[in-house]
């Protein structure tokens, strides 16, 4: 699994699984160079709707209590915006099927021009099969504890997942 040199590592965490409607309660971002973390930032986001009892939150562990005191996507938008304009490739676990279509639905509604098509997109997940064959489970986690990470009860929160990728 070989990165590019400059990348920003992204992590999302939702309401939900439907990537095309699902709202967006956790957001991370690294700016990755030459192996270093240049920049990094995360935030709670208001997803402007109740998540208690969700499937997703179930998972990340994310609470109406947490999520609602913080800001919106909208809110957000000029805090991302560097990360955005770095033109560095965009890497997130499982980027394609989930976290890219998320981010670009909600970049496409929240930010004027074509920003997601002057985006790049990397999944290291592609190839990871290749690279260690023979693992039980090729999710983040599982991959992760292969190359010898050891977890806390912060997997599946945006920032402790970032801080894998990267």
């Amino acid at each position: 699994m070989e990165y590019p040199t400059e990348y920003i590592a992204f992590d999302l965490e939702t309401d939900g699984l439907d990537t095309g409607t699902c709202a967006i309660c956790e957001i991370a971002v690294a700016h990755v160079v030459d192996g270093e973390v240049v920049e990094r930032w995360s935030s709670l986001v208001n997803p402007g709707r109740p998540i208690d009892g969700t499937e997703a939150a179930r998972i990340n562990g994310l609470t109406d209590a947490e999520v609602g005191a913080a800001p919106t996507f909208a809110d957000i938008v000029p805090d991302l915006a560097p990360f955005v304009l770095a033109g560095a490739p965009w890497l997130a676990w499982n980027c394609y099927r989930y976290d890219r279509p998320i981010l670009a639905r909600y970049l496409d509604e929240h930010v004027a021009g074509d920003v997601v098509e002057g985006l790049s997109w990397g999944d290291p997940y592609v190839g990871t099969s290749r690279a260690l064959p023979g693992l039980r489970r090729y999710n983040l986690a599982g991959v992760g504890d292969a190359l010898g990470f050891r977890f806390d009860e912060t997997l599946h929160r945006a920032a402790a997942d970032v801080d894998l990728l990267v």
